[in-house]
């Protein structure tokens, strides 16, 4: 147990400097936002025929009268004290409440599209690796190929035809009536059929290497069961290169739920950055990019602490 508790505080320490890093940079990237855009900021807001007034007015709100190094250190401290970038411009509050506001239905949407995802590629990836070269392989193989091609939306409009118009399984869109987990139900299915075909071939390439090694075979002869050897010792040795594809694709997940929460009318924090960008709402869209970026930097710390703790080497270190 001590030797799993310094392996996690020495990932932890490591992985500590490189998350704040990356927050930093995102920090100086985000900041740069208003000044990097072509055109005058102000002006994309209010339009090319507003008033000098309104215009000064506005500039004066978000600071663009000061100079780089003083709007840079007021931008920091309002992260550091409220975790945002201002008020909203459209809706006058913290931008910060916006984005909580938001964040249960893009977590939970998140979080069941993972479960879905693991729950598919152990399954179809174990039955390819067991039956290699039979039907059954040669099956998912070619379907993992067809999801890999097609397009998240495209997924989502077929998925709506068949189950919320044609079965009435589900709801078209929106939260409402149609509760809240049963409203995110089918938007996961969608982002697990796209994200799963990646994962399956990777996981399904590890499980035959593992499947072959001679210890699984010294495993066979001791007479353990088959679902037994795959379960105990092929899988969780196998997983490690799909496990950090899905860390990667789950950050993914985070950053791409904008489509998804589109095609479905879900209230998340995909179709909040969607308004914030046609409505040149800067400070929320500086905070939606700081509450990403944190939470990619999360997953990439609990990715990074799973692959270690799976990774056999870690049992030599302990």
């Amino acid at each position: 147990m001590t030797g799993t508790t310094n392996v996690i505080f020495r990932r932890l320490f490591e992985s500590a400097s490189r998350a704040i890093l990356t927050i930093f940079g995102v920090i100086i990237a985000t900041f740069f936002i208003l000044h990097i855009v072509p055109g005058d900021p102000v002006l994309m807001i209010l339009g090319e025929h507003a008033s000098s007034q309104a215009v000064a007015t506005l500039r004066e709100t978000l600071g663009l009268d000061r100079s780089l190094w003083t709007q840079f250190i007021a931008f920091l401290s309002g992260i550091i004290q409220h975790a945002d970038a201002g008020h909203s411009l459209v809706y006058r509050i913290p931008s910060s409440e916006l984005v909580l506001s938001r964040l249960p239905v893009t977590g939970t949407l998140v979080l069941l599209s993972t479960l879905l995802t693991v729950a598919i590629v152990c399954v179809f990836a174990i039955i390819a690796a067991v039956n290699e070269e039979k039907t059954a392989d040669h099956l998912i193989r070619t379907l993992s190929t067809l999801g890999a091609s097609m397009p998240v939306f495209w997924v989502a409009i077929i998925l709506i035809l068949v189950f919320s118009i044609n079965l009435r399984w589900f709801p078209v869109g929106g939260m409402g009536r149609h509760g809240f987990i049963n409203s995110l139900i089918l938007p996961a299915i969608t982002a697990a059929i796209v994200t799963a075909p990646m994962l399956i071939r990777s996981l399904r390439t590890q499980l035959l290497e593992v499947l072959n090694a001679d210890f699984v075979n010294m495993l066979r002869i001791s007479g353990l069961s088959t679902p037994r050897i795959m379960v105990r010792h092929v899988l969780p040795n196998a997983a490690i290169p799909a496990l950090i594809l899905l860390g990667i694709n789950i950050s993914g997940m985070i950053g791409g739920s904008i489509i998804l929460e589109r095609v479905f009318a879900l209230p998340g924090i995909g179709s909040l950055l969607f308004d914030a960008i046609a409505k040149r709402d800067f400070p929320l869209i500086q905070t939606i990019a700081l509450f990403s970026a944190a939470g990619v930097v999360v997953v990439s710390f609990i990715t990074d602490i799973t692959v270690r703790l799976l990774d056999p080497r870690t049992r030599l270190e302990k």
